[in-house]
């Protein structure tokens, strides 16, 4: 794809009239990368939305869903990003226990740094306590990790007490008043530095 001078990136994007994940796709490929110049033609509201898009074409997310240790290799911004984004969309989709049930289960530990990084307190204090509510077995964090992943938490499948103590969460989540996007957009906006995968 040829990049107009008279057009922004976000004018790019917008040109691209197929499916989103197709067209996020044709974006990165072959320049898996975004400049600041780029990072600020785009939306305030859409930012981090493009950051984890970049993130998931880099691990190759169609192929290689939960593979941790690609996610790990990320730069640190877009694992900022991609934590937050799948933060935000998966409880307020379908809960903490959605949240630990799909892909977004690798990040959870990150996510955890993430908050911490752009003072998010609140919802810090949220993923912790449910993370400890999970972890019934007593578990370090690695072992959580990795029972998460292998989906070996059998409570979070057939536990009505489980389902009642990330319901309470749940709503802890959607009360807050935190704006987890503002806080990791500004966070980012400070610190960029033209992510991309390593060489």
């Amino acid at each position: 794809m040829t990049h107009a001078a008279e057009q922004s990136f976000w004018d790019i994007l917008q040109d691209e009239k197929v499916d989103e994940a197709i067209r996020y796709k044709k974006v990165w490929k072959g320049r898996p990368y975004i400049t600041k110049e780029e990072f600020e033609s785009v939306p305030k509201e859409d930012r981090i939305e493009i950051l984890a898009d970049l993130a998931l074409y880099l691990i190759d997310f169609e192929d290689s869903p939960c593979d941790e240790r690609r996610f790990a290799a990320l730069p640190e911004l877009l694992r900022i990003a991609c934590g937050v984004h799948g933060l935000e969309c998966y409880v307020n989709q379908d809960g903490f226990s959605g949240y630990f049930t799909c892909w977004t289960s690798i990040m959870a530990f990150d996510t955890l740094q993430a908050l911490r990084k752009i003072g998010a307190t609140e919802n810090l204090a949220i993923l912790t306590d449910a993370l400890a509510a999970i972890n019934t077995g007593g578990k370090s964090d690695e072992e959580l990790k990795r029972a998460l992943i292998a989906e070996e938490i059998e409570e979070l499948y057939d536990s009505d007490e489980m389902d009642q103590k990330l319901h309470e969460l749940d709503n802890r989540f959607y009360d807050s008043k935190e704006q987890l996007r503002p806080l990791a957009e500004a966070y980012i906006a400070d610190h960029f530095d033209a992510p991309r995968i390593p060489d």
